[in-house]
């Protein structure tokens, strides 16, 4: 029986061709590994595109309306001091409510943003308000309306109240 003897040539080739795959490989690997999907939103315009902001808008204009009547009946009836006070009283009080209805709705945009990141695949997604928390972005990695659209989804329209 004749023993073959490798060829060098050959030998260096399947050497030189399993290092290049076995780098590739490694590449590749450690390349998905960091591989990371973000993008970004405009608050101010998730915030003002929010159907849970109009919502709780709508009932806060229908306060001030209902406060302004009542204000305006008692002009006829209460002295002007005493009216001066109530007005303050109620315009503080809706001062108040104004502001808890947007932290009302910031807590449940960032509650829908959390599923919208989780169910999409996102790592982060980061919020450009214009304070130089976020610099720059490309505009490809402007994620707005497809969040405003995914949290107006699933506003129940409740949550909130």
């Amino acid at each position: 029986m004749k023993t073959q003897q490798a060829n060098p040539t050959r030998l260096l080739l399947i050497v030189a061709v399993t290092g290049i795959l076995l780098g590739s490989l490694t590449s590749y690997a450690l390349f998905s590994l960091t591989q990371t999907r973000s993008g970004y939103i405009e608050n101010h315009r998730v915030f003002d595109g929010f159907a849970g902001k109009r919502y709780l808008e709508g009932k806060l204009k229908a306060i001030k309306a209902k406060n302004q009547a009542r204000l305006d009946s008692l002009q006829k009836t209460m002295p002007a001091s005493w009216l001066q006070g109530e007005m303050e009283r109620v315009a503080l009080e809706e001062q108040e409510l104004a502001a808890r209805y947007d932290a009302d709705i910031w807590k449940e945009i960032n509650r829908l943003v959390s599923v919208f990141g989780e169910e999409r695949g996102y790592d982060y997604v980061f919020g450009a308000s214009g304070s130089g928390s976020l610099m720059y972005a490309a505009k490809g990695n402007d994620i707005t309306e497809e969040v405003v659209t995914f949290i107006n989804a699933r506003y129940s329209g409740s949550d909130t109240d």
